[in-house]
């Protein structure tokens, strides 16, 4: 058996919803952390190993419930459409490059997008040890009718179903798949969580019925949706950066690409009323959540990463 070390933090967020706490040390036996206290506390054994964290913020890891690992989050049209044909070996060295990102930045799970059972199975035999993140995929993500009919995958660890488009695909949400389509799918998981991109009070209000266990996007849908994400205890992953990127590139034109903490708008030309229609959008999303809160739905982080910019 191991014997405890201490980690001394300056400040813990222990992601709970509780205030941060400040001044704490962690006890930390056979990698389970064992007691939370003050540092006042802190035993007085010279011979316990600390490791002196007081200037830093302590986080748990971090989860991003929607990413495109095997996609270039390029804003030049080229760049995208040539990783897309590129050979399995460039694609799975783009992956394995995600993969690192993420491990480097805390991001020790996600929940992927698209079907790379391919990909990660390369991945997993190379590195031997298997991911160095946490991977959960959707085997192939049920995205029109066409996939209902002929059924997809059934593979991996969640379903995922494209009921609306990417908000900022389209101003108006749209259907791609029919209502009866969606409840087939859902009637048939054999016992997997579903997640569903749904747009729209219509929309959303469709995938509820249906019984989703977690909206993605979710713009404009509304306070009664809200109240019954609340009720049935769906999970909502709101994607904020979707459209704070197209806000902050409508002025402009142009696209905007983050990486991590870093930011900038490629540039373009202006879309009339593009600006007024994201900001609408943006705030919305934004009122949404602090009323989410007060309701008391689950709300998950879902970056995008992947789609264009992010």
């Amino acid at each position: 058996m191991g014997e405890t070390r201490f980690i001394v933090a300056g400040s813990l967020i222990d992601g709970s919803g509780a205030d941060v706490r400040k001044n704490i040390f962690l006890a930390v036996k056979d990698g389970t952390i064992t007691a939370i206290d003050s540092v006042a506390n802190l035993p007085g054994n010279a011979e316990a190993a600390i490791d002196d964290f007081s200037h830093c913020n302590i986080v748990p890891a971090l989860i991003d419930c929607s990413v495109s690992l095997a996609r270039s989050p390029s804003v030049d049209n080229r760049v995208r459409l040539a990783a897309a044909k590129a050979g399995f070996a460039e694609k799975a060295s783009m992956f394995e490059r995600h993969i690192r990102d993420c491990h480097a930045h805390g991001v020790m799970g996600v929940a992927e997008n698209d079907d790379i059972s391919d990909l990660l199975k390369h991945y997993r035999k190379e590195t031997m040890q298997g991911s160095i993140i946490n991977i959960l995929t959707p085997g192939s993500p049920y995205q029109s009718g066409k996939d209902c009919v002929i059924g997809n995958s059934t593979d991996g660890d969640f379903i995922k179903i494209g009921y609306s488009g990417n908000i900022e695909e389209k101003e108006a949400p749209h259907h791609q798949l029919s209502h009866e389509d969606l409840c087939h799918i859902l009637q048939h998981r054999d016992g997997k969580k579903a997640m569903v991109v749904a747009n729209g009070p219509k929309q959303v209000k469709e995938a509820l019925e249906a019984d989703c266990d977690a909206i993605e996007q979710g713009y404009a849908m509304g306070e009664d949706n809200l109240r019954k994400m609340a009720r049935k205890n769906v999970m909502w992953i709101p994607t904020v950066l979707r459209a704070k990127n197209a806000l902050d590139g409508s002025a402009s034109g142009g696209s905007v690409c983050c990486r991590f903490s870093l930011r900038y708008v490629a540039p373009g030309k202006p879309i009339p009323g593009a600006e007024a229609f994201w900001k609408k959008m943006f705030t919305e999303q934004l009122k949404q959540l602090r009323l989410a809160r007060e309701l008391g739905v689950t709300p998950a982080v879902g970056t995008g990463a992947g789609s264009v910019g992010i």
